[in-house]
């Protein structure tokens, strides 16, 4: 049976052989904005392309990085879409710009972003590099616990059981109540 795409008028299956031309120039958008907004290089706009270009070529060698970026890209786009909508949306109920900034932590605003595209990153570079760590330790070797089988060779299973394991998530409240209990004895 024929799916939406196959039964279409326009074939979406050439895009997929385009795929390295637009992550070639995502890196590159991404690598030049970087290198002019921080003005790491002295801030001329030639040396700062000329960088992002090579950054950007020296991607193509790697598969690894071309397909953590192909699994970053959509997740990426999705958030970009809901942040603009959010934006229209307050915007549109009458919210000025200054109050959206101030609500996001003022200056710190920029560092909301960041964290969540390390996040993004790390769960991206997890799915590609992962099934390869963990096919190089033999199963076997591990015993594991009763709350959730790890060492099964699988490794969004592991991941999986490893984040959701009592002592893990205990670890994590843990954590969390040391650092707000550093955070209130600092304010005072």
């Amino acid at each position: 049976m024929a799916t939406l795409l196959e039964s279409s008028i326009v074939d979406l299956g050439i895009l997929e052989g385009l795929s390295a031309i637009f992550m070639v120039i995502l890196v590159f958008v991404l690598i030049y904005a970087l290198l002019q907004k921080t003005q790491a290089l002295g801030g001329k706009p030639s040396l700062d392309a000329f960088i992002a270009i090579a950054v950007s070529m020296i991607m193509l060698i790697s598969s690894t990085v071309m397909e953590i970026i192909a699994k970053m890209t959509p997740i990426l786009v999705l958030l970009l879409f809901m942040a603009m909508f959010l934006l229209i949306a307050t915007r549109f109920i009458g919210v000025e710009d200054s109050s959206i900034v101030t609500m996001l932590g003022g200056q710190n605003a920029a560092w909301w972003f960041i964290v969540v595209g390390i996040l993004v990153f790390l769960g991206a570079a997890g799915q590609v590099v992962g099934p390869l760590l963990a096919s190089g330790s033999p199963a076997e070797a591990v015993q594991p616990s009763e709350p959730g089988a790890t060492g099964t060779g699988d490794y969004s299973t592991d991941l999986r059981n490893t984040l959701f394991h009592p002592t893990f998530l205990g670890m994590i409240v843990l954590l969390l109540i040391g650092s707000f209990t550093v955070r209130t004895l600092v304010m005072k």
